[in-house]
């Protein structure tokens, strides 16, 4: 009898333990539907530069570019460029247009812009480094990340924003796809060309290429995961194609550059060469 209560005791206690093994079953990280975000600034320098610029202006664009690139060298900061009219049959034209009535940019070109805030034209000298060292210090209130995919003549983007600050108001993001470098009769001659904005089959934009990510009282800690595609030209080598993530507070019916964020190049394709 001793014999008979001894196994059944033992068999209850397996059981007992199977039944528990659920419950403790690791969650691996890559399982969650959200990408890691990082909590920092990082900021944006934008050009606004037109084709029938004088050359002289279109050669102090360059110079200034290649000033600031050194100036930041070991700094959070990236450059993109949007042309008024370069890369016929791209959105690059179009999407000009919408970033100077979203931001409300001065249409002097060429002009400079430091996380969207006007600092230079070439009638006018600017401070990029007194913004982007503020913006530096600056508590995060968001940031974002993304992984890319491309396959065929599609690319499709996956972005995750996190809110690092108890905040309220309406908050939007902006998905720009960038071309690190285009040639033109063989020539590398547009750099950081924004060329479209990435489409949701699930988000309507709120306002020319942006998407909504939350508004009213929103709590540090809130992500938010959203998927994108848009079509990709054959002409682009896929190792020049990034994308730059730009959030923003509408005021007034307005963007306010909140935080913006990209992938290096180097770190983007490392995996891969």
């Amino acid at each position: 009898m001793k014999k008979s209560i001894l196994i059944i005791s033992v068999i209850s206690i397996l059981v007992a333990c199977k039944k528990e093994e659920p419950e403790v079953q690791i969650i691996e990280k890559s399982q969650s539907p959200h990408l890691v975000v990082e909590r920092k600034n990082t900021t944006c320098i934008t050009k606004l530069v037109a084709t029938w610029n004088p050359s002289s202006h279109q050669s102090w664009a360059n110079s200034k570019t290649e000033s600031l690139k050194s100036l930041f060298s070991d700094r959070n900061v990236f450059f993109m460029d949007f042309w008024q009219d370069v890369y016929p049959g791209s959105s690059s034209a179009n999407l000009f247009n919408q970033v100077i009535s979203s931001f409300d940019l001065n249409t002097t070109l060429p002009s400079f812009y430091t996380n969207m805030k006007e600092n230079n034209t070439i009638y006018t000298v600017g401070d990029e480094d007194s913004i982007a060292t503020v913006h530096d210090s600056a508590e995060v209130i968001l940031n974002s990340n993304y992984e890319m995919n491309i396959s065929g003549d599609t690319v499709f983007l996956k972005t995750t924003t996190k809110f690092f600050k108890n905040v309220s108001g309406d908050f939007l993001l902006v998905p720009l796809m960038v071309l690190r470098e285009i040639d033109e009769g063989g020539v590398k001659k547009y750099k950081n060309l924004v060329v479209d904005y990435a489409r949701s089959w699930t988000l309507p934009t709120v306002e020319n290429m942006a998407y909504r990510l939350d508004s009213g009282y929103i709590q540090s800690g809130k992500e938010i995961t959203n998927d994108f595609l848009l079509p990709k030209k054959a002409e682009w080598d896929d190792y020049d194609l990034t994308f730059a993530l730009i959030m923003v507070k509408r005021v007034a019916n307005k963007f306010e550059f909140v935080n913006s964020f990209t992938i290096p190049k180097r770190r983007l394709w490392e995996s891969e060469r």
